[in-house]
């Protein structure tokens, strides 16, 4: 054989194989969504019960339970992303939906705080967080930044004056730039 003819064997043997030509694949990249820094901080005068939970996509709707004993939901949570945050005066319990898993539940004294990573979240995690005493929700609230940004950060602040909520997103696979979006 003569060295052209190597080539060319060589040549359909990758066609033929599927290695090379117009027929090849390219292999999709994605950017997995980096880990969720999240700040629970009690800057209140009394000890409160500060928790969070994740869950894989959007959160279209919780139940609160008030001290009467009665439901009501509250819906149309991600609808947009951001922050949501809700300071009820009459509510017992929340009940997430069933996926909701819990990542960290914390009694915190006055002027204390608690922070660390949720790592290796699923594309498009929401967080969820409650802040009650021993019989009553004194906040509560939902993080997400949608189908197409990554959560990044979540920082919950209580005190009896008021509760806040920032968060940070990250665009994913579009070159994006950071933004934060906050609410109170």
């Amino acid at each position: 054989m003569t060295p052209r003819s190597h080539s060319l064997a060589l040549v359909a043997c990758l066609l033929l194989a599927g290695c090379a030509g117009p027929f090849a694949t390219p292999t999709p990249t994605t950017t997995p969504p980096p880990d969720i820094e999240v700040t629970l901080a009690n800057e209140g005068n009394a000890t409160y019960t500060l928790a969070y939970w994740t869950i894989e996509g959007p959160v279209d709707s919780v139940t609160e339970v008030t001290t009467l004993g009665e439901t009501r939901v509250v819906d149309n949570l991600t609808g947009t992303a951001g922050a949501r945050l809700f300071r009820p005066d009459d509510v017992t319990e929340v009940r997430w939906p069933a996926a909701a898993d819990q990542e960290g539940r914390f009694t915190l004294p006055p002027g204390s705080s608690v922070s660390g990573p949720v790592e290796d979240p699923a594309p498009g995690t929401t967080v969820l967080f409650l802040v009650r005493t021993e019989d009553r929700v004194q906040a509560w609230g939902t993080a997400d930044c949608g189908p197409d940004d990554a959560l990044t950060l979540v920082d919950v602040r209580w005190s009896e004056a008021g509760a806040g909520l920032g968060i940070g997103c990250e665009g994913l696979g579009d070159g994006g730039t950071p933004d934060e979006r906050t609410g109170r």
